[in-house]
């Protein structure tokens, strides 16, 4: 009996045990279901709070007391589809409409700068750019606020978390101010340790207020750190640096490898502040004013072009110098046509003739830069013994393309050698110059088939000044002028198809069947009509050319 009832009561605290045991699951199972919901019920009032302008300001400022900002914008996203859907869309405009509220809240105080520092680093995180430049500006409004918060700023450029170190850097180089820059040196100079290599960063991002302080670097026995920041100089192209980069590049005993940073930065620098002779000719017109463009940057002052100009003896002996590494001196040649001294342009046509060609196309194009006041100087050259000198003092002048530089390439289209009677129709083509046309159109006819191609194609280029001439060639009596005109005529297009057609039914036949075949190639459906009426015509040429042509209509 005793047995039986042990077994019973057994039967008994099972089930006692299994409906407690149930009874706990179906309680957790509320409670989970309950936190389920109201999460669901949290996260739609968040994201409904984070939507709505008015309530915005209200939601972003909770959040970031929290210091769980970039946490609820992330809620707003949606990572199971990509950016371009509407869920995301949405989300994008929500985390940068919250950016700029927080930059707000920083900016009147409600918000703690050390809540500030935490949020605005944490939402640098975010994929987005408009995100990411808000927090930089954020930050930069901080440490702004007091040499203390700049510090903060300045550790974290030793921070592990490469997205801090970069918002750092980003925030700094915006400030530019002498405090900032001190800091980041001391930085670079290991306080905080571990800083240096975005410190270094960061003064190339402040450009050029930072050049002094890239120079006080530089006096290290470690060349391969003062190769760094040589080259950093390139970058920053402040004028004040001018004297540091020409010691080095002047130093004894040479190291080729710094003097050879040295001439790219320099030059660099000198052409940064220098300005091109268009740029002068630009500026000198009169401006139309538009309120809604950016102020133009301010030209250099007189000192800095008198440091820019004090740099030109080390480039000419750089230029002159076959030992000295051939892009350092090409580089060095588009500095010194920025210079527009009698030395820079005289050295420059030296080096038209430079057995290293990258050394003679950077001459060229050096003293192209340099513009109308170099003409008379580059005329000479046009008379140079070399023909390499000849051809690359044409193609100088070509670039220039005043009256004056057109006139002074003359010569060099009739001379001797096909291969500056070609560069000469190539510089003509590059003038810009509606005067170029005529010298043109005479070398269709030159003997040297790659010259009268070259005149064909700088035809081309200047476009419809070109038309009138092109189509009187046409009826040229020399047997490549036509060809050439042709070729120039079809690669214009349509916009010359008036001129030909006129031509067509008023010319000499000749002309007209060289008209025919210019238009057959344009294609012009506006010319079947002509095509037509030359098709009829009693000059086997001219017939057959129409005829041709008619062909590609799909009429005949």
């Amino acid at each position: 009996m005793t047995t039986k009832k042990s077994w019973v009561q057994g039967i008994v605290d099972a089930a006692r045990a299994r409906l407690v045991t149930t009874i706990v699951w179906i309680v957790i199972l509320l409670v989970i279901y309950v936190a389920v919901e109201v999460n669901k019920s949290n996260h739609a009032r968040t994201v409904a709070n984070l939507s709505d302008p008015a309530s915005r300001p209200a939601e972003v400022l909770k959040w970031a007391k929290q210091g769980r900002l970039a946490d609820a914008l992330a809620e707003t996203q949606d990572p199971n589809t990509d950016d371009k859907s509407p869920a995301n869309v949405a989300s994008t405009k929500i985390r940068e409409a919250a950016a700029t509220d927080l930059n707000t809240l920083i900016a009147s105080g409600t918000v703690s700068d050390d809540d500030a520092l935490a949020n605005l680093y944490a939402l640098h995180k975010d994929t987005d750019g408009a995100v990411k430049a808000s927090t930089v500006t954020g930050l930069a409004a901080v440490a702004a606020k007091s040499d203390a918060n700049l510090t903060k700023l300045i550790a974290r450029l030793a921070d592990g978390d490469p997205d801090i170190r970069g918002a750092s850097a980003d925030a700094l180089a915006s400030i530019k101010t002498d405090a900032v820059i001190a800091k980041v040196v001391d930085a670079v100079n290991g306080n905080p340790p571990g800083a240096k290599t975005d410190a270094l960063t960061t003064l190339s991002k402040i450009g050029k207020p930072a050049g002094p302080a890239i120079v006080s670097l530089m006096d290290t026995p470690d060349t391969a750190y003062r190769g760094q920041l040589i080259t950093m100089l390139a970058g920053v192209a402040d004028p004040r640096s001018i004297p540091a980069l020409k010691d080095q590049a002047l130093a004894e005993p040479r190291d080729p490898s710094l003097r050879r940073l040295s001439l790219l930065s320099l030059s660099a620098v000198v052409v940064a502040t220098m300005p091109s002779s268009t740029e002068t000719a630009a500026a000198a017109k009169p401006a139309v004013v538009d309120p809604a463009a950016k102020p133009a940057p301010p030209g250099p002052t007189p000192e800095e072009i008198k440091l820019a100009l004090s740099a030109a003896p080390v480039l000419v002996a750089a230029i002159n110098d076959p030992t000295d590494d051939s892009r350092a001196r090409a580089q060095c040649a588009l500095a010194l046509g920025r210079a527009r001294s009698p030395e820079a342009i005289a050295a420059l046509v030296k080096a038209l003739g430079d057995v290293d060609t990258r050394i003679a196309v950077a001459a060229r194009s050096g003293l192209q830069a340099s513009g109308p006041g170099a003409v008379g100087m580059i005329a000479g050259a046009v008379k140079n013994p070399s023909p390499q000198v000849r051809a690359g003092a044409a193609y100088a002048l070509g670039g220039i393309g005043t009256p004056a530089a057109l006139a002074a390439i003359a010569p060099a289209l009739t001379d001797s050698s096909d291969d500056v009677r070609k560069a000469a129709c190539q510089a003509l083509g590059h003038s810009a110059n509606p005067g170029a046309v005529a010298p043109l159109v005479a070398r269709l006819a030159d003997a040297n088939g790659f010259v009268a191609g070259e005149a064909a194609t700088s035809l081309q280029l200047l476009g419809k000044w070109s038309v009138p001439q092109l189509v009187a060639a046409l009826g040229s009596t020399s047997p490549t002028a036509p060809i050439y005109a042709t070729r120039a005529l079809a690669a214009i297009g349509p916009d010359a198809a008036g001129p030909i057609m006129a031509a067509a039914l008023s010319g000499s036949e000749k002309q007209k069947t060289w008209c025919a075949v210019a238009l057959g190639r344009i294609h012009d459906p506006k010319s079947e009509a002509v095509l037509q009426t030359l098709a009829k015509s009693s000059d086997p040429s001219t017939k057959y050319a129409a005829e041709q042509a008619l062909r590609q209509f799909g009429v005949v």
